[in-house]
């Protein structure tokens, strides 16, 4: 999968900087299907440690697109999530949780 490399220019393109929340320099930010992956990379400035970030990135994207398929063709359907809640076996409907509180009926 071939992958490009651009740069911006935050003086010369203030709003585009201000829309993608650019606060500090340099800032590197992964772009899949035209939207900005977070967290922004914090590694080594080296070409190996670009490589190796570009290549999990990549790793990670089939290994979704496989699972998607998998769960299409199955029909199931699964949810996945990270929240700061205590382990339950199950949610229920009146449950609610968000990812900064407990999660609570």
């Amino acid at each position: 999968m071939p992958i490009g490399v651009g740069q911006v220019d935050c003086v010369e393109n203030s709003k585009l900087c201000q829309e993608q929340k650019i606060a500090a320099f340099p800032t590197i930010r992964w772009f899949q299907e035209a939207k900005g992956v977070l967290p922004d990379y914090k590694s080594d400035r080296t070409v190996n440690a670009f490589n190796s970030f570009a290549n999990r990135k990549l790793e990670a994207t089939e290994r979704y697109k496989d699972w998607q398929t998998k769960s299409e063709k199955s029909g199931k359907v699964s949810l996945l999530a990270s929240y700061n809640c205590a382990p339950r076996p199950l949610l229920t409907n009146n449950m609610v949780c968000s990812p900064r509180t407990h999660c609570r009926n």
